[in-house]
């Protein structure tokens, strides 16, 4: 990586050591001056930082003005791994900066752009601290809806709300585009709004996607890859390959045994240079892919794996949008004390799922409860007629392929 990522890079390390007790214990006073004494650091997982609760931030949060600046987000969203992210406000910002560049100077996008974006509660990239009940709510250049919404019967209000605040881009999932798509081609509505700018995260985007989407909303699209545990990892240059943001992230390809990769696919591990808070440091992310350098010496990352687009399908034929269910999750964590670690839902057919849940060691006892509120939240009036199986385990393994552990799986059209 540059030079600049690279004093990031062994600041944000040192950082941890001296002021995170997980780091602490996981680097022994060690202090990083090279680029291959950073490459003898421990890798980490998401279930190392889950385990390792408050150790992982940082103890300058523990104290005012730090408190005040800290929010959390959740990682909950694709994964099926509960995880809670603390963030200071203005690392937040900081780690946004890059991204803004791209968005001007390849798409003509400002903060002064009217923005549409879809939220579950808890898990948002704006850090909506009120009303994240609502359906929606609506600021100065931005519109914000709740994805449990996000269903045929409720498209009219999305609509409604795009048309009347003058939306000029949005940022969603692939799937929550097309559902949105397919609502404006079956009423005749594509010529009602003036979208000039979609960016695309969350999920993998296939070349037959994209080009449903831009012939639809007939304007450009960026793919974005991010996670709340970094913000932005890379992002699209108006030229469909995904480069790296090396102000933000740190990004390695590594092979089984934890040896680099270069031109060549391996597990994805990310870096944290700007969350001084809570950074992950060589964590696995969970995706596949490769880096390459362009013509330009920027690192180019391809994704051979990643978050699938999937949905849920009703008996009349209805897709809805699957985030409906880490919204539960969050819901019963919320209620119980962070009970559920992992889950994942599979649609066996039109009126049968099957749920994995696991539980904190500590709260096994609790799976009775845990059932009982899933099924109580899950029953309104469209999945009145669904059978639900529940399964407590003690770990959900990752697809052998992929490096992926998808929270939802429909059986009927394929992962």
């Amino acid at each position: 990586m540059k030079d600049n990522t690279n004093e990031k890079l062994f600041y944000i390390c040192n950082y941890a050591m001296k002021n995170i007790k997980f780091y602490k214990k996981l680097y022994k006073d060690i202090n990083i001056k090279t680029i291959d004494e950073f490459k003898k650091l421990p890798l980490i997982k998401k279930e190392m930082v889950q385990n390792a609760k408050k150790e992982i931030i940082s103890e300058e949060y523990s104290f005012l003005p730090y408190r005040d600046n800290l929010f959390m987000k959740r990682t909950s969203g694709s994964t099926g791994q509960c995880l809670k992210v603390f963030w200071d406000k203005y690392d937040n910002v900081r780690s946004l900066l890059e991204l803004w560049y791209v968005r001007s100077k390849y798409y003509n996008i400002y903060p002064s752009n009217k923005c549409c974006f879809f939220f579950t509660e808890n898990n948002n990239a704006y850090d909506i601290t009120q009303n994240i009940e609502k359906d929606y709510y609506e600021k100065t250049n931005i519109i914000a809806i709740n994805k449990r919404i996000l269903m045929y019967e409720k498209l009219d209000i999305i609509f409604y709300l795009i048309e009347k605040n003058k939306v000029e881009w949005m940022i969603l999932q692939p799937s929550d585009a097309i559902i949105i798509a397919e609502y404006l081609v079956r009423n005749n509505l594509t010529s009602k709004i003036n979208i000039k700018y979609i960016e695309l995260t969350g999920e993998y985007l296939t070349k037959e996607n994209r080009q449903y989407i831009e012939s639809v909303f007939k304007c450009k699209v960026n793919n974005q890859y991010g996670a709340n545990e970094f913000n932005s990892i890379a992002c699209e240059h108006n030229d469909n390959k995904l480069h790296i943001n090396t102000n933000n992230v740190y990004v390695e390809i590594l092979d089984d045994n934890g040896n680099e990769l270069f031109d060549k696919k391996g597990k994805i591990y990310v870096t944290s240079l700007l969350n001084k808070a809570m950074p992950l440091i060589r964590y696995e992310i969970g995706d596949i892919g490769k880096i390459c350098i362009n013509e330009k010496d920027d690192y180019i990352l391809e994704l051979l794996s990643g978050r699938k687009l999937n949905y849920i399908l009703l008996e009349n034929g209805e897709k809805i949008s699957p985030y409906i269910f880490p919204k539960i999750i969050e819901q019963i964590n919320d209620e119980l004390g962070e009970i559920i670690i992992q889950f994942q839902i599979i649609q066996l057919n039109i009126r049968d799922f099957l749920i994995y849940f696991v539980l904190n060691p500590q709260m096994s006892n609790w799976s009775i409860a845990v059932k009982n509120k899933f099924v109580n939240y899950m029953n309104f009036t469209k999945f009145k007629n669904v059978n639900w199986e529940i399964k407590f385990l003690k770990n959900i393994y990752p697809d052998f392929n992929t490096g992926k552990l998808s929270f939802f799986i429909n059986k009927l059209i394929g992962e």
